[in-house]
């Protein structure tokens, strides 16, 4: 499930604002169990990535794609402590 909330300004995807305060560029972000296998299962489907799976400095694991819109959207988890 996902929530909106209408705020009374018109939407736009985050990586397009000039706000220079280092925000995430990511406009929704799915916590996703298993990223590597819905990873596989997108590419299985050609989905075109944003962003391919990796880990980032932020120690999650996923990746990225763009909606029709423009919207960036991250599917990914914490990185597992081994």
């Amino acid at each position: 499930m996902i929530m909106f909330k209408a705020v009374g300004v018109e939407p736009v995807p985050n990586h397009t604002r000039d706000i220079k305060q280092g925000i995430m560029r990511w406009d929704a972000y799915m916590y996703v169990p298993d990223p590597d296998a819905l990873a596989a299962e997108f590419a299985s489907r050609n989905v075109e990535f944003f962003l391919p799976i990796c880990n980032n400095d932020d120690n999650l694991r996923g990746f990225e794609v763009k909606d029709a819109d423009g919207y960036l959207l991250y599917f990914g988890r914490p990185n597992k402590s081994d």
